[in-house]
């Protein structure tokens, strides 16, 4: 077993940052805790967890983060956000993460979206973007109403990401993320809705059914219905987005493979219906006319496992 390094011990901080917290007033890169969050302490050297409060989206809900801040930290350290997956086991996912950021030297955030507070697959992987899990029947008639943008699970990441430099004086003003299974579902549709979030570098990885970018295929699987438009899509294709597949992740009988009609068009296991996401993107790039900014890429032997996508991961967001 190996040794966790914690320069201080784990602490439990209550970050209620306002809405200034950002504050173009103050600048991209300026550091708004003094002003926006009063005795906010500063995050420290090592491991520990905080429990963020998100005063400009869904304050009553609250999300468990930890991090590790490598030696060595300095305001320029990349970001990287981990999303844990439909297990939300937050602090699994960051024992399997901790190693690689103090290997690679960047900050490690690990959000937990608990399911008390963010329930189901609507509150989760699919962002709250629709107020309902009738949402997908509301969309395919053309009548789902969004909620707003400040309460999506999303944007939480983003002020998250706000408050993180506040806390840390970086002066990052983007950030990387990694989810793997109901996570990776978390990053390719918070790209896909918000792709003009500060997102520098992503890593989807082996999620069990995908949005397509196809507007014949009713929300979530598709666009149909949702008032998001393929035509729209053109940020979204260009990002530097990774889709991370593991080649043996095939089981086609696992008890939370998705087996939807619509998700089984998209293959019968995850690996096959990451390909055709790709592909699908791909196509839509073409289409569009757009140049095409993501990347394939196998983990040789990784079946449906964080741990074993992690290292692979890391590499590609350390870049």
């Amino acid at each position: 077993m190996r040794e966790r390094r914690n320069r201080t011990l784990p602490a439990v901080l209550i970050l209620a940052v306002a809405c200034g917290a950002c504050g173009e007033g103050n600048g991209r890169n300026a550091n708004p805790v003094a002003e926006s969050a009063p005795g906010v302490p500063a995050l420290q050297w090592g491991s520990g967890q905080f429990t963020f409060h998100d005063a400009r989206g869904n304050a009553d809900r609250p999300i468990t983060v930890r991090y590790h801040m490598p030696d060595g930290y300095t305001p320029e350290t990349p970001i990287v956000f981990v999303m844990h997956g439909a297990s939300r086991t937050g602090q699994r996912y960051f024992d399997d993460w901790e190693e690689h950021a103090a290997a690679h030297g960047f900050l490690l955030v690990v959000p937990e979206f608990d399911a008390d507070n963010y329930p189901g697959s609507q509150w989760y992987n699919l962002g709250n973007v629709f107020p309902d899990p009738d949402a997908a029947t509301a969309a395919a008639t053309g009548s789902a109403t969004r909620n707003p943008e400040s309460s999506w699970s999303f944007t939480a990441i983003e002020h998250l990401f706000d408050a993180v430099r506040a806390a840390t004086g970086s002066t990052r003003t983007t950030f990387r993320i990694f989810g793997h299974s109901a996570g990776s579902q978390f990053v390719h549709r918070l790209l896909m809705t918000r792709p003009e979030a500060p997102i520098e570098l992503a890593v989807a990885a082996n999620a069990g059914w995908y949005t397509m970018p196809d507007e014949s295929v009713a929300w979530p699987y598709g666009l149909g219905g949702s008032g998001f438009e393929a035509a729209g899509l053109a940020g979204f294709l260009q990002l530097p987005l990774t889709v991370l597949l593991g080649d043996a992740d095939t089981v086609t009988t696992a008890g939370n493979l998705r087996r939807t009609p619509e998700a089984m068009l998209q293959g019968p296991h995850r690996f096959t219906r990451g390909h055709t996401f790709y592909a699908a993107a791909r196509s839509t790039a073409t289409a569009l006319g757009v140049d095409f900014g993501w990347a394939l890429d196998t983990v040789p032997g990784a079946g449906h496992s964080n741990a074993l996508m992690a290292p692979r991961a890391a590499e590609i967001l350390a870049r």
